[in-house]
């Protein structure tokens, strides 16, 4: 994972706005356990942080079925979300 992508949400959170559009590049299917690590795992723990944060699938790589599955891997690593309610 790249230590800085925790804080870089965190720091975006108080820029966030419904319509607000985040990039991940490298989501998933990067090497080694992608649901314990890296960018979803960062994702995933901002969202506890933020129970209010609301959000939908723009994209995933070249395939359109989110939210992205474990099965997907293989086929993409970037992904992009809306925001639909902020961090609070």
């Amino acid at each position: 994972m790249l230590a800085h992508v925790p804080g870089v949400l965190e720091r975006l959170a108080p820029r966030l706005r419904p319509g607000s559009i985040v990039v991940f590049d490298e989501l998933m299917n990067y090497g080694g356990e992608w649901v314990d690590g890296g960018e979803w795992k960062a994702l995933r723990d901002f969202e506890r942080r933020h129970p209010a944060f609301r959000y939908e699938w723009l994209c995933k790589g070249a395939a359109p079925t989110l939210p992205p599955r474990k099965a997907d891997a293989h086929t993409a690593e970037q992904a992009a979300l809306r925001v639909i309610t902020p961090p609070r």
